[in-house]
């Protein structure tokens, strides 16, 4: 159509415009952004955002949430910090898990071991 603009390549090398007048598509050398990667989202090839995030547990202990959220759970528990929600194949089965340990008889906890778990068929410790 007209005026209708769109990515080509497998990797985004080239954006391309239809001229309305001379029914002519125009393509030019381009490239995707440095926070941007060349995939399909809603069913629109391009380049789109990387989505990302940040989550942190530390100390005695102190969380931070993906939204900016701070928590400070004293339980002696595994929390679950991050986790895959929906089916994708684009990502592995994950999950990273804190756990909680008394500290010296006090009525606080701190963070003692931070692990990665993968499809649940081995763990990464850190």
């Amino acid at each position: 159509q007209a005026g209708e603009q769109f990515w080509d390549g497998e990797e985004c090398q080239s954006f391309c415009t239809c001229n309305g007048v001379t029914g002519i598509v125009q393509c030019s050398p381009s490239k995707c952004g440095p926070q941007e990667s060349c995939h399909v989202v809603g069913g629109e090839f391009g380049c789109h955002p990387n989505p990302h995030g940040t989550c942190s547990a530390s100390g005695d202990p102190h969380y931070l949430t993906f939204d900016g959220k701070a928590y400070d759970f004293q339980g002696t528990c595994r929390y679950v910090l991050a986790t895959v929600c929906n089916d994708t194949v684009d990502l592995h089965q994950f999950s990273v898990k804190a756990k909680n340990e008394p500290w010296f008889g006090l009525p606080v906890s701190i963070t003692a071991e931070v692990y990665v778990d993968i499809l649940g068929s081995w763990e990464l410790h850190l």
